[in-house]
């Protein structure tokens, strides 16, 4: 949090970010840490996972029991126990009908998930291809920002129809918490998530993945190196050296 005085006004800033932090920060995330007081989150007490299922749910049977199974798989982290949900949720096990939710009067080992990427990994088997496309795309790249524009162009979306598919997977996205946005521009909202969208990946995906993002950082123009990269990844060497070389001469 850093706070700061603009004339008569007072502004504080509030950022979260997810551990483990980068080994090498960048030069904003640095500004930023040295004019900020730092606040490590605890995780969350049985008693208040128990509270944020009651704001979710509401007072309804088997609560208690909801809560402990959680609370034993997510030791009390928020993201985990989010996904945990979504878990039960997307397993039908907790259901949601005439208004109010039915939670599970039992939960046998056999039902739950492994472990937090076992959970990831049912929600990445169920989405649509095109979601999955959208999700591998900007999790070879975690740190890429892709306008709506961008994704439309990249995925061949020509017509109506298309765009209309387009608009529901990123909207399927944004619901998972798979991806963030502004209202213009996507980035990948799940780090773990996109880690194992690219290790579930095959290898022609892969391939497909970097060279979408190659063309688009080329139509930005100025970007030959981010271009190179993924040109390089895709197996494209030919056009990865030829963007090496224009990078050379300009900075020449």
């Amino acid at each position: 949090a850093h706070g700061a005085q603009y004339g008569k006004q007072r502004l504080l800033v509030i950022g979260t970010e997810q551990t483990p932090l980068p080994e090498q920060p960048g030069a904003a995330r640095e500004m930023l840490q040295r004019v900020s007081l730092q606040i490590a989150l605890a995780p969350l007490s049985l008693a208040q996972t128990g509270a944020l299922l009651a704001s979710v749910f509401g007072d309804v049977p088997n609560l208690a029991l909801v809560n402990a199974r959680a609370y034993e798989h997510t030791l009390g982290s928020p993201r985990a126990l989010l996904d945990f949900l979504q878990y039960l949720v997307d397993e039908q096990l907790i259901r949601y009908a005439r208004g109010a939710w039915t939670l599970p009067s039992a939960l046998p080992e056999q039902q739950l998930p492994r472990n937090a990427a076992a959970m990831l990994q049912a929600r990445i088997q169920k989405l649509s291809p095109l979601c999955r496309q959208l999700l591998l795309l900007l999790a070879v790249a975690p740190r890429a920002v892709l306008s709506r524009e961008e994704l439309g162009s990249l995925l061949g979306a020509a017509d109506e129809s298309a765009h209309r598919a387009l608009d529901a997977a990123l909207y399927e996205l944004l619901a998972l918490q798979l991806l963030n946005s502004d209202g213009k521009s996507y980035t990948l909202g799940h780090r773990a998530a996109g880690a194992l969208a690219v290790e579930l990946a095959s290898e022609p995906a892969l391939r497909v993945a970097h060279v979408q993002l190659a063309a688009a950082y080329r139509r930005r123009g100025g970007l030959q190196l981010v271009v190179a990269k993924h040109a390089f990844a895709a197996g494209e060497r030919e056009p990865a050296l030829a963007e090496l070389l224009e990078f050379l001469r300009g900075a020449v």
